[in-house]
């Protein structure tokens, strides 16, 4: 699969962001990565992506933060919440700021391959 797709993957825990990255780099997506909320605000000021990864629980902003900045910014994005925590609460605020789901942790990374090509062809 080749594409041009370029997607944002922010999420403090290095070794999870790293397979991730090597998945998706694997897939031909054009892939940049954050390891805190500030960072993946930092680089959706910089650059243009298709869909971001967004880790809930990030030192220096939330994922929640991030996402809330995407809204008010109006940055035109698919958004997959990653997190650990089965939170409905946190889920809806998420929809409601636009995300387009969540993945709950731990998740198979074929389910992320599969969630992410599904939204961009979409």
């Amino acid at each position: 699969m080749s594409n041009q797709f370029h997607i944002l993957v922010a999420d403090d825990e290095d070794s999870l962001r790293s397979v991730i990255v090597t998945e998706l780099q694997e897939n031909n997506f054009h892939v940049r990565e954050a390891s805190d909320g500030a960072e993946a605000i930092s680089l959706l000021k910089q650059h243009t992506f298709d869909l971001a990864l967004l880790d809930m629980k990030m030192p220096n902003k939330t994922g929640l933060e991030v996402l809330q900045f995407i809204h008010d910014n109006e940055i035109k994005l698919k958004v997959y919440m990653l997190t650990s925590m089965d939170d409905l609460h946190i889920a809806l605020e998420a929809r409601k700021l636009g995300a387009e789901g969540y993945l709950l942790k731990p998740f198979n990374i074929d389910e992320v391959r599969e969630r992410v090509v599904d939204a961009l062809n979409h």
